[in-house]
């Protein structure tokens, strides 16, 4: 049939990669890595609000902060994405940050402000819960 035509190129292609051996990943399988894995820190420039795409990267910094700022709702939410995103107070006159409805601190907060120093990084460390969820956390007043 048709159908068993489609399973049957799946099955050659799985069994070539599994032929590739250690040190390769392969979908739906548990992986061991004996190297670190990193993800790219993504530069997005700093606008009075801010709606980041998780699809795109796990990893972001905002350009510094030059007036009012908000981190908007996320686009394409995935359960189980985690990564951070730095952000760079203003250079004199510190803002309080507003947040989207789905950035859920501690406690029960609706919302954490950054440090009020000038210059000072902040860093949101995040994991997505559901498509509507996202549990985080600040980093204070990181100091290179």
């Amino acid at each position: 049939t048709e159908l068993g035509y489609v399973d049957g190129v799946t099955s050659a292609i799985q069994t070539q990669l599994n032929a590739k051996g250690v040190g390769d990943a392969l979908l739906g399988t548990a992986q061991t890595f004996t190297a670190t894995q990193s993800g790219t820190v993504t530069a997005e420039s700093y606008a009075s609000s801010v709606s980041l795409n998780l699809n795109t990267t796990n990893n972001w910094a905002i350009g510094q902060l030059t007036g009012a700022f908000t981190l908007a709702n996320p686009s394409a939410l995935t359960a189980g994405a985690s990564g951070f995103i730095k952000i760079t107070q203003h250079a004199s006159s510190p803002v309080t940050p507003a947040w989207g409805s789905y950035w859920h601190f501690p406690g029960g907060s609706a919302s954490a402000n950054l440090t009020q120093t000038a210059d000072a990084v902040d860093i949101l460390v995040y994991t997505v819960l559901t498509s509507t969820s996202i549990a985080c956390d600040l980093i204070k007043d990181v100091k290179d």
